[in-house]
Formats: C-alpha cells, structure tokens, sequence
C-alpha cells in the first residue's frame, strides 16, 4: 500500500506524543542509549538489504542480473555518492538543515529548562516539525515510499520520532502532536510525487535499473545512520541526497 510509511510516522508521532502526556513523564538516559542501539542494528541491516537488493535486480523485470553489471552497478553508485557528496557541499544542504535543526534543539533546550513555565503552543508544534521533516530519511524515505513500496526506512524513522515526541510531550506540552499535520502533508506529498515519477519510468526499458541504482545508492546512505545514532563519527549525510539523482541519471546515460 503506497503511502503506509507516512501512516505509520504519523501513528507513532501521536503514540509517541500520547504517552509522553499521560504514561511515560520521563525516559532514562540508559533507556534511550538501548532504544538507539537496536535502531542503529536495524539500520545497519536495511541499508546492507537495500543494497544488495539494488545490485542483484530485485525491482528489475529481468530474471537474474550479472556480475558484470552488478560491478558496474557498484561503480555508479560509489561515483554518485562521491560527486553527490560535492553537491551537496557545494549547495550547503546539510549546513541548512543544521541551521534549522539547531534552532529547534535550542528551543526544547531552553523550555527543558523552564519546566514550570506555561510555553506557547506554536513552541512545540514548530520545534517538532522541524525536526520530523528536515531530516534526510524523511526525503529518502517517501521516495522509496513511492517508487518501490518499501518502508524500511520511514519504520525507521517513525520509532525514532515516536521518542522523540514521546520526550517532547514532556516538555511542550499536547501541541507536538499537530506536528503529525505538516509531516503528513509533506511526506505525504513527496510519496505522490515518487508515484508520478513511477509512472513515467514504468515506461522505459531501464526502468528496474533506474530503481535499483536509487535503491543501492540509498542503502548507502541509510549505511550511515548507525554512525550518527550512536555518536561515532558525524557525517554530512543530507549532502549525500544529490547521489540519488546522480546515479539513476548516470545508469540512464550509459545503459538507457
């Protein structure tokens, strides 16, 4: 069902956020670590099966794919990361997106610390907001959504934004749920958009390889989610997002 990886971030957003207001008032530190933890292994085990769902043709009409593509395959999407990464530096998305990331953080921070305080409604509801729909599964999460079906990385995402809500409510208050609303409509958006998109590669030739080079590049990606979770090394990883143009754009070139 096209679009149930949105449905599933938004029920966690509200599960999260209802109990955080009535169930849960606060979440050990130890209990956090654990819960990034088992993120970061099914992380780890989604990007490694989404990429070699992308070299062996899982989405491609052809019964079996040879090594001599699938090496080829594996060029491509090493070249589209390392151009893509360029990009993206280049554009500054990860600065961007930092920038306002960190004005939300800054934001729970200082009402965290303001606990007897009464905070504006807009306060959570912006601060959610952003932090649920800058971020790079976000993106890659509804175009995967759309072009293949696959909602690894939005079930992802919605545990991680389930917490997250979880500690929020207890901050902000019953206004992070209606962050649920624009993560709805963009998410939501971005899907449909995929789904066009679909449509009109359905009727190339190449349209499997198209997909399955999108897919191996993204397994790369979501490859370092486990390292920003668990506070190993900090990668620009929104600069990477270039890459999943770049490689179906390159397949197309030389194989279309």
């Amino acid at each position: 069902m096209t679009g149930l990886g949105t449905i599933l971030n938004i029920a966690c957003i509200l599960l999260g956020g209802f109990a955080g207001l009535f169930i849960f008032r606060n979440i050990s530190a130890k209990t956090q670590q654990n819960l990034k933890t088992v993120i970061a292994l099914v992380s780890l085990a989604i990007g490694f099966k989404m990429i070699w769902d992308g070299l062996a043709g899982s989405y491609s009409e052809q019964p079996s794919r040879g090594w001599l593509t699938r090496g080829y395959l594996f060029i491509v999407m090493m070249l589209s990361l390392g151009s893509g990464k360029w990009l993206g530096g280049k554009i500054g998305i990860q600065r961007r997106l930092n920038l306002m990331g960190a004005w939300a953080r800054k934001k729970f921070t200082s009402a965290a610390m303001k606990e007897n305080e009464k905070h504006p409604p807009s306060e959570g509801f912006i601060t959610c907001t952003l932090l649920f729909c800058v971020g790079p599964m976000s993106l890659l999460g509804s175009i995967q959504d759309g072009l293949t079906g696959d909602i690894q990385i939005l079930g992802i995402k919605s545990v991680m934004d389930g917490i997250s809500t979880m500690t929020f409510a207890t901050t902000f208050g019953w206004s992070v749920l209606f962050s649920a609303v624009p993560v709805l409509v963009y998410q939501g958006t971005l899907t449909l958009l995929a789904v066009v998109v679909k449509q009109w590669l359905d009727a190339l030739p190449v349209a499997g390889l198209l997909i399955d080079s999108m897919t191996a590049t993204g397994g790369f990606i979501v490859l370092c989610i486990p390292l920003l979770l668990l506070e190993i090394r900090r990668i620009q990883l929104a600069d990477y997002l270039p890459a999943l143009v770049i490689a179906p754009a390159a397949v197309w070139t030389f194989l279309g």
